[in-house]
């Protein structure tokens, strides 16, 4: 029964059919094993993903009514959860002071200015639009 095997071999090759497909199935069957060893570093990147600031927001006004040149700034730099940052510059005639607020699912734990709230609200606009655009 080998021997019929043989007859059917590939080319110049001393490879049998059976062997030709023996070797085939076990390319395929490493070729999955690759596939989902490739999915499961896709998903660990994409949870890497989620948990690194890249929804970004900045606004720049004028924080005195004697100062100008919109030289005052607030930004805010949120994960995909809506958890960072926000950070102000608040520029006057003499000195500069800059606050760092803590943010957690789009809330802060400190009071925020108007212009901290708008900048962190634009933030996690863009974040929900990326989410948006990743499931459609």
């Amino acid at each position: 029964m080998r021997e019929s095997f043989v007859l059917l071999q590939a080319g110049d090759s001393e490879e049998s059919f059976l062997q030709i497909v023996e070797r085939n199935v076990a390319e395929v069957i490493a070729l999955r094993d690759d596939i989902e060893g490739v999915r499961g570093e896709v998903n660990g990147l994409r949870s890497d993903l989620a948990a690194a600031i890249r929804h970004v927001a900045v606004v720049r006004y004028d924080a005195f009514d004697d100062v100008g040149g919109r030289l005052s700034w607030s930004a805010a730099m949120l994960d995909d959860d809506g958890s960072g940052l926000v950070l102000t510059s608040i520029a006057g005639r003499t000195d500069t002071r800059t606050y760092a607020k803590g943010v957690r699912r789009g809330n802060s734990t400190v009071a925020l200015s108007p212009e901290e709230r708008q900048v962190l609200a634009a933030a996690i606009g863009a974040a929900r639009k990326a989410a948006a655009a990743r499931s459609a």
